[in-house]
């Protein structure tokens, strides 16, 4: 732990010592107590040095009027193990402070501020809500690259977890249960944790893998139970309590907590869960059912290097972008988004695989001298699949060659007509594309931009001689058919930026 933190917590101590915590100290020092153990430990002691000088000037401390549930919390936490005794750290400089002091009420104050923190999580009539205790059920194993609003347990990687939640804001985590159900967690999401064989998905998205020991494993939704007998199974939960339910590998027993309609769903099966009713659904290629929008126009940047930059997108002149998709299914589409998939299984009926192409008016650069050019794409959710199936993926951009195919018409454009399209989710023709670049989306990021650049890209503008450059974008890594399906902002996305080149010219602004 920094210095400065350590600090910040030794005056928040003082403070309880003292009798001046103000409601919004007492509200930090709360999270802090409860949601890191380490914290915990050094309130523990801190207050343990101030008990014990207490103790040795004859007082004795008063602990009255505690519930015998939150007395046993309290003791629970109190005589919480500090870690392993050849475990090396850093002694806090205790005894100084310590020095500072007369008499104080800090047995009673420490185990006072305790108690309040445990009858605060209580509930009206005795009900509690989830108070993180000293018994671990379960490992966050992956939490890299993640943003988190709240939570009541430790958010960090590697770190086991009592019951408690976690809110995550942006990222992809994963947890890890005792009983040996796993969990990935999708952003924005609220799971709560239960116990090693339960939790509560409250909203967002999660994958869930349970091994044969961990039969009988329960994730709640707000309404419906769903009771799992060792499957692969994802979980849906919208902003209304509304869920969907769609059922990978194995069975899945789902109860609705209103009106206690059961119904068991099997690999491929999945079910609606609304305020009233269960709907079974079929499941379609792995993906959960999850406008138009302003005019982006180019833009010209003067350096001082004697050259200027122009931005060219596809909401410009003859711009144009779409994807196409085979199998001949008309849901699981986007207006404002190239969606992007590639499966692996180009063999199967109905694998819906997906690449985009983009089109751009090249008319202004004819005749400039361009020195370098990026290609940008806005990566934004599809709402489709699930992230936690996918690695890192990597994708291709390719340029059309044959110019005789620019002419493509967005609002036609198929998988069977589509210019320089090859079997399966990343093939391509050869005699009619070249590639120019690739770049990698991280396995937890569905926003952002991603870009190419370099000679190939230069190469390719400087041989247009119509005035249209045609791109095309596939996702080289493959994943299982209920893998995420990437979504890039198109031109009529309402707020991410569409498809857009920006162009390196030598020369004063013609």
């Amino acid at each position: 732990m920094k210095p400065e933190e350590l600090d910040d917590l030794y005056e928040l101590f003082d403070a309880v010592i003292e009798d001046r915590l103000t409601p919004e100290q007492a509200e930090t020092l709360e999270q802090r107590v409860l949601g890191d153990r380490a914290v915990r430990r050094l309130y523990v002691e801190y207050m343990h040095q101030n008990a014990s000088m207490l103790w040795w000037m004859g007082a004795s401390p008063v602990f009255d009027g505690a519930k015998p549930d939150a007395t046993a919390t309290l003791r629970a936490v109190a005589n919480e193990p500090f870690g392993d005794e050849d475990e090396e750290r850093e002694t806090p400089p205790f005894r100084q402070r310590m020095l500072k002091r007369g008499a104080s009420y800090a047995a009673m104050l420490a185990f006072g501020l305790l108690l309040g923190v445990v009858m605060t999580l209580s509930g009206p009539s005795g009900q509690k809500t989830t108070v993180p205790g000293t018994s671990t059920v379960a490992e966050l194993v992956v939490a890299n690259g993640c943003k988190w609003d709240s939570a009541t347990v430790s958010t960090v990687e590697g770190a086991r977890l009592t019951a408690g939640r976690l809110h995550l804001a942006e990222g992809l985590a994963r947890v890890r249960f005792d009983s040996g159900a796993e969990v990935a967690l999708e952003a924005p999401a609220e799971l709560e944790i239960i116990s090693s064989m339960a939790c509560v998905l409250h909203s967002g998205r999660l994958l869930a893998n349970v091994p044969p020991q961990a039969k009988g494993f329960v994730v709640d939704t707000p309404k419906a139970k769903l009771i799992d007998h060792g499957t692969e199974f994802g979980v849906s939960v919208d902003a209304d309590g509304e869920a969907g339910v769609l059922v990978f590998d194995g069975i899945v027993d789902v109860e609705h907590r209103a009106t206690g309609e059961k119904k068991r769903m099997v690999t491929g099966k999945g079910v609606h869960v609304d305020a009233a009713t269960l709907t079974e659904i079929e499941l379609k290629d792995g993906e959960e059912v999850g406008e138009t929008g302003r005019d982006h126009k180019g833009k010209t940047v003067r350096k001082q290097d004697g050259t200027y930059q122009v931005r060219i997108t596809s909401a410009q002149g003859k711009g144009k972008d779409a994807y196409v998709q085979s199998g001949e299914r008309t849901d699981h589409t986007s207006d404002i988004l190239l969606l992007i998939k590639n499966d692996g299984n180009d063999k199967r009926k109905n694998a819906y695989l997906r690449k985009g192409y983009v089109g751009l008016d090249l008319s202004s650069l004819e005749g400039l001298d361009l020195r370098d050019a990026r290609l940008t794409l806005t990566a934004q959710p599809s709402g489709y699949g699930f992230a936690a199936t996918m690695p890192d993926s990597i994708f291709s951009v390719y340029g059309l060659v044959d110019e005789s195919l620019d002419g493509w018409n967005e609002d036609a454009l198929r998988w069977d007509n589509a210019p320089g399209n090859g079997p399966g989710g990343a093939g391509v023709d050869p005699e009619k594309v070249v590639k120019l670049g690739t770049f990698v989306v991280p396995r937890n990021v569905q926003h952002g931009a991603f870009s190419i650049e370099g000679p190939e890209l230069v190469e390719f503008l400087n041989r247009d001689t119509n005035g249209i450059g045609t791109f095309l974008l596939v996702r080289d890594t493959t994943g299982p058919s209920q893998c995420l399906v990437h979504g890039f902002a198109n031109k009529y996305h309402p707020t991410a930026m569409p498809p857009t080149l920006t162009v390196t010219i030598a020369g004063e602004e013609k």
